[in-house]
C-alpha cells in the first residue's frame, strides 16, 4: 500500500540486545524518517505532538484475554518492547461534538445584525485564523493559531513621550556607532519596534477593554492572555518544549472561549 493511502505509517526494526541501545536506534531512525518527509514535502501529523487514546491496565489485560497476544498501547513516538511474545498495539480514539439550542442562535444572530457592525480586513483574518484552528488537531499548533488571531486585532499604541526620547537616543547612537550597514540597519529596524507597546502588553490592554473582569482558566482576562503569549512564545523561540507542550494542552480550550469572547466582545458590540 502506498504512503497515499496509507492512514498512519509506523516504522518496524528489532535485533537489538539492550533497551536503552533500541531507543538510541529508534530515535534516530523516527527524526531519519521525519526530515524525509519534510524533504520531499510530504504532510505528515506527528502524533507525538497530540498523543493518542490509551487504554488502563485492566484494558489491556481484557484485550490479551481476547487476542492471546500481549497487548500494549499504541502511544506516540518511539516504543521498545521484548520480540517475545508476540506484541499487538491498541489504540482508543475518539470525537468530540459541541452544539447549542437552534433558539440561542437565531437570538444571538438576531442581536448581532442589528448592530450594524461592518468587519475590518485585520477583523476578518482574525476571524479566518479562529475557524482554522478547529481543524488543527494538535493541542500547541492550536495555542499558536488562536494567539496570532488575538494579534491580528491588536493596534500597538505607541509609549510614553519620555520611553520614546529614550529609544530615539538609542536610534541616535547606533547610526553613530562604527558598525557595518547591516549592522546598523538591522539595529535600527529592532528600536523603531521599541517606539509601540509590546504586543503582550496590547493584548492585555485590549483584553482589559473588552473583557474587564472575566476570567479564564481562574486567570483575569489580561493576565489569561499573558500566560498564552508566553506559551506561544516557549513553543515558537525555544524553552522547555516539553513542558510548554503539556501547558499549552491545559490551556488551549479556554483560549478558544477567551478569543471567541473577545472577537464578538470587539467586533459586535
Amino acid at each position: 500500500m502506498g504512503i497515499a493511502k496509507s492512514p498512519r505509517l509506523v516504522l518496524k526494526a528489532h535485533g537489538w540486545t539492550s533497551a536503552a541501545e533500541a531507543a538510541e536506534a529508534g530515535g534516530r531512525y523516527s527524526d531519519a524518517l521525519v526530515l524525509t518527509l519534510v524533504h520531499h514535502r510530504i504532510g505528515a501529523e506527528l502524533w507525538a505532538r497530540r498523543g493518542s487514546g490509551t487504554f488502563f491496565p485492566a484494558g489491556l489485560r481484557m484485550l490479551e484475554a481476547q487476542s492471546g497476544h500481549r497487548v500494549l498501547n499504541d502511544e506516540a513516538g518511539v516504543t521498545v518492547y521484548e520480540t517475545d511474545p508476540t506484541t499487538r498495539f491498541a489504540s482508543a480514539n475518539a470525537t468530540a461534538v459541541r452544539g447549542i439550542s437552534s433558539q440561542h442562535f437565531v437570538e444571538t444572530f438576531r442581536k448581532t445584525v442589528s448592530s450594524s457592525r461592518t468587519l475590518t480586513d485585520r477583523a476578518r483574518v482574525s476571524i479566518d485564523l479562529f475557524n482554522a484552528s478547529f481543524f488543527e488537531p494538535a493541542e500547541d499548533m492550536r495555542l499558536v493559531v488562536l494567539v496570532i488571531a488575538v494579534e491580528a486585532l491588536l493596534d500597538l499604541a505607541p509609549r510614553s513621550p519620555e520611553a520614546t526620547a529614550l529609544v530615539d537616543g538609542f536610534i541616535a547612537a547606533v547610526r553613530e556607532a562604527p558598525l557595518p550597514p547591516s549592522d546598523q540597519a538591522s539595529l535600527k529596524g529592532a528600536l523603531c519596534w521599541l517606539r509601540r507597546e509590546s504586543i503582550r502588553g496590547a493584548g492585555r490592554r485590549l483584553a482589559m477593554e473588552h473583557l474587564g473582569k472575566r476570567t479564564y482558566e481562574g486567570r483575569a482576562a489580561p493576565e489569561f492572555f499573558a500566560h498564552c503569549y508566553d506559551l506561544r512564545s516557549e513553543l515558537v523561540h525555544g524553552g522547555d518544549i516539553r513542558k510548554a507542550r503539556q501547558r499549552a494542552g491545559a490551556a488551549v480550550a479556554q483560549l478558544e472561549v477567551f478569543t471567541a469572547d473577545l472577537i464578538f466582545a470587539k467586533c459586535a458590540s
